[in-house]
């Protein structure tokens, strides 16, 4: 779709729902029609405006699976993951191939591994019914729950669609995961040198997740003291704040105070943590 077709069809939209009676059917269709263009573009704060106004003047719109998923969809685009579920679940969704692909993303960026391998495989060939690069996006978050649920052949096949036909971000976070995959496979120094490369050319987030690697397998790989690790795993605790990245910042650091026996900083660190994330190890 180019520009100008893209502006076309979004002004007769736009034109036919402001045109229609929000309260008939005929003008919650219309809405639903707008709200579908807006999610298919990424416009899901946008989808979202029109899906409220829809409840306001019909709220019996509501219990439309259609509807339902729909705004599913959108707030699980936005990140508002706890409504995402709550629509997605209700009555005919929760069964309901289409739905499960959108939870399992849901479920993936919750770190709920385990379900969201097993909403994945309920959604089956619902992937490869959206475009490539949107398939992409949910490859990715399939190859990462399959990583941390060791399925290491799912892991690999859903990478290599990521790195196929995802955007920039998304083949980064598909290249990550290939080279964990070659680090567990074929050792620390097989995977080090691509993560080296990651940690220098990747956006961020990425490129701090390829370095948080690199310093993990610097040590196993030949590459670095334990010493000289730590000191770089404390430079990049403050660069990348409040999220996993650094809480996994504070573990690996955490191991490699252990290891040249700073046990005072290893123990202080951990009890910092388990402070700040109550999910923590030891908290």
């Amino acid at each position: 779709e180019t520009g100008e077709e893209f502006f076309k069809r979004r002004m007769a939209l736009e034109a036919a729902a402001a045109d229609a009676d929000p309260s008939t059917v005929q003008g919650g269709g219309a809405l639903l029609d707008l709200a579908r263009f807006y999610v298919g573009h990424e416009m899901d704060l946008e989808a979202l405006g029109i899906l409220k106004f829809a409840v306001t003047e019909r709220p019996e719109i509501e219990q439309d699976p259609y509807f339902l998923g729909m705004r599913g969809a959108a707030n699980a685009m936005s990140h508002r993951l706890a409504e995402a579920e709550a629509d997605l679940s209700r009555g005919a969704l929760r069964g309901d191939p289409s739905a499960a692909l959108w939870r399992a993303l849901v479920a993936s960026e919750r770190s709920e591994w385990e379900r969201a391998g097993e909403l994945f495989r309920d959604a089956g060939d619902h992937i490869f019914s959206y475009p490539p690069a949107k398939a992409a996006e949910f490859a990715i978050a399939w190859s990462e729950a399959a990583l941390n649920t060791n399925d290491f052949d799912v892991a690999r096949r859903q990478a290599e669609q990521a790195v196929l036909n995802g955007d920039r971000e998304t083949k980064e976070r598909g290249q990550i995961v290939l080279a964990t995959l070659t680090s567990i496979i074929d050792g620390p120094a097989a995977a080090y040198p691509e993560f080296e490369r990651l940690s220098r050319e990747a956006l961020e987030p990425n490129a701090v997740r390829a370095e948080l690697k690199r310093l993990e397998l610097g040590v196993a790989a030949g590459r670095m003291t334990a010493n000289d690790a730590a000191g770089e795993l404390e430079s990049l605790r403050f660069r990348w704040r409040g999220d996993g990245v650094e809480m996994a910042t504070v573990g690996i650091l955490s191991d490699q105070y252990m290891r040249v026996g700073r046990f005072r900083e290893a123990l202080l660190l951990a009890q910092s943590t388990a402070l700040r994330d109550a999910s923590a190890p030891g908290s």
